[in-house]
């Protein structure tokens, strides 16, 4: 996988993609081939889970941003009390 930090920031801003969704990305990506897999064609159950993932990490880290982006999507925070 990704070396460190900076190899990670420079990932994510090469895909145009939040970090919190990056690093969800990263912890079901097994290797780097997969993490790039799961960018471009993730499974529908891949999705929700990197994008209900990647919410809990912007807001752990009080990182703010909203909406998060996946290169070119926009992924809006859910409703409250919406099922996900």
């Amino acid at each position: 996988m990704l070396r460190g930090i900076t190899e990670f920031f420079l990932w994510c801003n090469n895909k145009e993609t939040s970090y919190s969704v990056g690093r969800a990305i990263r912890e079901i990506a097994t290797n780097e081939a997969e993490a790039n897999r799961i960018w471009d064609d993730p499974t529908d159950e891949e999705r929700a889970a990197i994008e209900k993932r990647a919410w809990e990490l912007n807001d752990d880290y009080l990182l703010g941003e909203d909406p998060l982006h996946w290169g070119d999507t926009e992924i809006h925070r859910p409703e409250q009390g919406a099922k996900s």
